[in-house]
């Protein structure tokens, strides 16, 4: 019964591997042809593809193993080409890194911390014009990048002080949330 789970588990990572970053990938690869004024690129993109052989040879080996097909030769070959794969995806980390810094930036873009998310395997937001960063929007920066996104032309017209006055009002709106939301926390000192 373990086996099974363990498959399940493998074969649901493989999936959100190839549905979530393989559909994110083509996003990307369109925003760029557009010329987009935002573009969030992962530096883990390909190393995360090179990764699915090895899961896939896993699974193979844990089914050869729930179906007592599992000779000594067979597994170790499994194992074997899981190894070479994760070895491939952590070497080509680190290289993978270094040519997307290399293209986004002979495209003119340029990264933007501002807008990137802090989380670890976060992809990096590159930006065409670096007016388009603005500090402090951490809280708004999702919808600021999905109204960014939806700019028409990607956003070939869209002028920084539009996105900065676009994220003050996203700010704004933000912030009377949390306003009603915690009102104790907002409390004027009545004293």
């Amino acid at each position: 019964m373990n086996i099974l789970f363990f498959i399940a588990a493998i074969t649901l990572v493989v999936l959100v591997i190839l549905y979530l970053r393989g559909q994110e990938f083509l996003v990307n690869i369109y925003r760029l042809r557009e010329h987009s004024i935002a573009v969030e690129v992962s530096n883990w993109d390909v190393p995360m593809f090179l990764a699915v052989p090895c899961f896939v040879s896993i699974i193979v080996g844990l089914v050869l193993r729930l179906t007592d097909w599992d000779r000594d030769k067979r597994i170790q070959r499994c194992v074997g080409v899981a190894l070479i794969f994760a070895f491939l995806s952590i070497a080509v980390r680190i290289p993978y890194g270094f040519a997307v810094r290399s293209y986004m930036e002979s495209l003119g873009y340029s990264s933007c911390w501002q807008l990137s998310s802090p989380a670890i395997m976060s992809p990096t937001v590159w930006v065409r014009n670096p007016g388009y960063c603005i500090e402090n929007v951490g809280s708004v920066r999702n919808p600021l990048l999905e109204w960014m996104s939806l700019q028409p032309n990607g956003g070939a017209d869209v002028a920084p002080n539009e996105v900065r006055a676009k994220a003050e009002e996203l700010l704004a709106i933000y912030d009377h949330s949390q306003k009603m939301k915690y009102p104790e926390i907002f409390q004027e000192d009545k004293r």
